[in-house]
């Protein structure tokens, strides 16, 4: 077995052909953030095993800044994969690694292996940060009777496929009305937008030719999509927009063949039961994204 750290062409060749695939890993996505990264390889024999995505900071290994999660993508047995694991325990401590964080995405099948938690563990990892999210299953779903009533209500919009530049503005109001930034500029995503187009999937409701509400989405793979940005406008919170925007997404997203949305996390901070009644209500369920350190 060899540990290494891996050179773009192979990493990438691995990535973009491992499934269930993962957009956050790919270098389309990573470039980005404009910095080096330390990937890990694992490799037996003359054949590629697996990666490790992340990024040496000091003396802490991150599987991944710059993105929600990191991960482990691995082939092979149970007991080969702790090996592995373990390989790479030996190999980031020689590299003067003194912490190791692994962030997961969550534990469904459209995302990972779930075997990762248990494999981590018996390498030794503990979990040390769980945030709670919501994602929305398409081929099993209700809408709460609460949301049914709103979209009845909702001012009727027509629904359409809208541009960066024109969102943006949106965001950012949006934005400033919870007193914060946008996590990416605009420079950021149309930079995504150039180098990785079908990354960003946006879905708009318009008023005649007045922009009201929108969902910026991120392709995850076919088979998840995950809400990033959903925004709106005075008017549109007033006349309930977002309830009939959302309610047309799903079913057009559903209709392409799309598995799973993911509403993002609702414990960053303070738990906002207002935001998990939103999101539940749409039949969402909970997941846990999970954060696994070993410390040397």
């Amino acid at each position: 077995m060899k540990i290494y750290f891996l050179g773009r062409d192979e990493y990438t060749n691995f990535v973009e052909n491992y499934s269930p695939y993962i957009s956050y890993f790919s270098f389309k996505f990573l470039d980005y953030h404009k910095r080096e990264w330390n990937h890990i390889g694992i490799k037996e024999g003359d054949r590629l095993m697996g990666v490790i995505p992340g990024v040496v900071e000091g003396s802490t290994f991150h599987s991944l800044k710059g993105a929600s999660f990191g991960g482990v993508l691995i082939k092979g047995g149970i007991k080969e994969k702790i090996r592995y694991i373990e390989g790479v325990k030996d190999f980031l401590i020689k590299e003067g690694i003194e912490r190791i964080e692994i962030t997961l995405p969550p534990c469904l099948n459209e995302y990972r292996d779930s075997s990762i938690d248990f494999i981590l563990w018996k390498a030794g990892f503990v979990l040390d940060k769980m945030v709670l999210g919501v994602y929305i299953d398409l081929e099993d779903y209700e809408i709460s009777k609460h949301h049914i009533r709103n979209i009845k209500k909702s001012a009727p919009i027509t629904v359409r496929r809208a541009e960066v530049e024109e969102v943006y503005p949106l965001i950012k109001e949006t934005w400033k009305r919870f007193g914060k930034e946008p996590t990416h500029t605009i420079e950021d995503l149309l930079f995504l937008r150039k180098n990785f187009p079908e990354f960003i999937q946006i879905y708009a409701g318009y008023r005649e030719r007045e922009l009201l509400s929108a969902i910026l989405f991120f392709k995850i793979n076919s088979k998840v999509y995950l809400s990033f940005y959903p925004v709106q406008n005075e008017y549109a919170r007033e006349k309930k927009v977002m309830f009939s925007l959302m309610h047309q997404v799903m079913e057009e997203l559903k209709r392409k063949g799309v598995k799973i949305i993911d509403m993002g996390t609702v414990s960053n901070g303070d738990i906002n039961e207002n935001l998990i009644r939103f999101k539940i209500n749409w039949g969402g369920r909970f997941y846990t994204r999970n954060r696994y350190t070993f410390l040397v």
